[in-house]
């Protein structure tokens, strides 16, 4: 048998560090990797069984159809509501792309595919790398009725995935002590500041979004007022300054939640809801507690924003 060097050894040994997560204490193994499968409609690429795991190429990437093509990983056990699920992904991506990237759900896994928590973007890198990603339960889940799907249709990449590791954790665990997913930075071509564009646009906000303002300072006799300071406070722009929300963010008490109503009450003018309107949060299937909850939370979120003159657009 050929003996292995200690510099070798070393280097494996180190090389497996730097990819390997340290599992947070407390968590129940709930299925995942041993089902792992990957599914790809012909319209956007392919799916291709690997010894070592799944391979899904994407060829016609559109980012309405992600779920056109994605990984998916039973959750064998059952899942309380606001249990937390942490997802450790495997992958990496091959080819050209120096990066790519899944939506990762926790989600039923048959029709309505009704999600369970928020969705998150992971970068997938080159090089082998494990993923944590982190759900919290919004409702109770029956035993292998969802799974963690990971959505890649919305970029042409190819991604291998060789395992799904998935755990649940208490209501009372700290998630900020989890693992965090290794980021890659992003930018884009005409970010830089002195970039082209960026004088043509300017150029259209002083045609378009700008006008003259004049008025009339007068004294509580009706005469001009000479040499009055005048202070005007802009309260909201009358151009539709928007964003997709999540209805029950206008209702939370956490940090997060206040901060979010803050900056839609700063910065917006006009706002979407992401899913709350779509036909996955009005199964029929849903009980009478998460009916109920479902429009508590559309009932305050519509009050906060009428509130406020911040008009609800259509679905997005």
């Amino acid at each position: 048998m050929k003996r292995l060097s200690f510099l070798t050894v070393l280097l494996i040994t180190t090389v497996c560090r730097l990819h390997a997560l340290e599992i947070p204490p407390g968590g129940t193994d709930v299925g995942g990797e041993a089902t792992l499968e990957a599914w790809a409609s012909k319209a956007v690429g392919k799916a291709e069984d690997l010894a070592f795991g799944r391979r899904i190429t994407i060829t016609r990437a559109d980012a309405g159809t992600a779920y056109l093509a994605q990984f998916m990983a039973q959750v064998a056990e059952g899942i309380a509501k606001n249990e937390r699920v942490l997802a450790i992904i495997k992958a990496r991506v091959v080819g050209s792309a120096a990066a790519g990237e899944v939506v990762a759900k926790l989600q039923m896994s048959t029709a309505p595919y009704t999600s369970f928590g928020d969705s998150v973007r992971v970068d997938i890198h080159p090089e082998w790398t494990e993923q944590p990603v982190t759900f919290v339960a919004s409702d109770s889940i029956a035993a292998r009725k969802a799974s963690v799907v990971l959505l890649c249709g919305q970029k042409e990449q190819s991604i291998e995935v060789e395992s799904i590791r998935v755990l649940k954790y208490p209501t009372s665990t700290d998630v900020s002590r989890f693992p965090r997913a290794k980021m890659t930075k992003r930018s884009y071509p005409g970010r830089e500041p002195d970039a082209p564009w960026r004088k043509a646009a300017l150029e259209r906000i002083e045609q378009h979004r700008k006008t003259n303002l004049s008025m009339t300072v007068t004294g509580d006799d009706g005469k001009p007022a000479a040499n009055t300071e005048v202070k005007l406070i802009l309260h909201r722009h009358d151009f539709g300054f928007g964003s997709a929300v999540v209805a029950k963010r206008f209702s939370g008490e956490s940090e997060d939640d206040k901060r979010y109503r803050e900056i839609i009450d700063r910065l917006f003018s006009i706002v979407v809801f992401e899913n709350d309107l779509k036909d996955g949060s009005w199964s029929p299937d849903f009980d009478e507690n998460r009916k109920a909850q479902r429009n508590a939370e559309l009932d305050q979120a519509f009050a906060w924003l009428a509130e406020r003159h911040i008009p609800c657009g259509g679905i997005t």
